[in-house]
């Protein structure tokens, strides 16, 4: 199953915080969608009201940032890496 990275900045808001979690998911939505079923408080930090990705939300698969792909419909595979990375305010 692919795994997501979860950051630092991402586990605090966690009702049991894990570095990782492996999802079960055929695209980038489906595991998001996982994390948020796991985690359903991550649901504010990534998407808006509508359901839809929140604008400044990246998620990468391995190196590549899925806009550069098929976005959400980003098919992942059984050993893929997937990043997400929340906006955060600031600077």
């Amino acid at each position: 199953m692919p795994f997501i990275v979860i950051p630092a900045a991402l586990r605090r808001l966690m009702s049991e915080p894990v570095s990782t979690l492996e999802v079960d998911a055929a695209t980038a939505r489906e595991a998001l969608d996982g994390l948020i079923a796991k985690y359903p408080e991550l649901r504010e930090t990534f998407l808006d009201s509508d359901g839809n990705l929140r604008q400044f939300v990246r998620i990468f698969i391995g190196e590549e940032d899925i806009e550069s792909l098929q976005g959400q419909d980003t098919p992942v595979t059984p050993s893929d890496e997937i990043v997400l990375l929340p906006p955060i305010a600031g600077g």
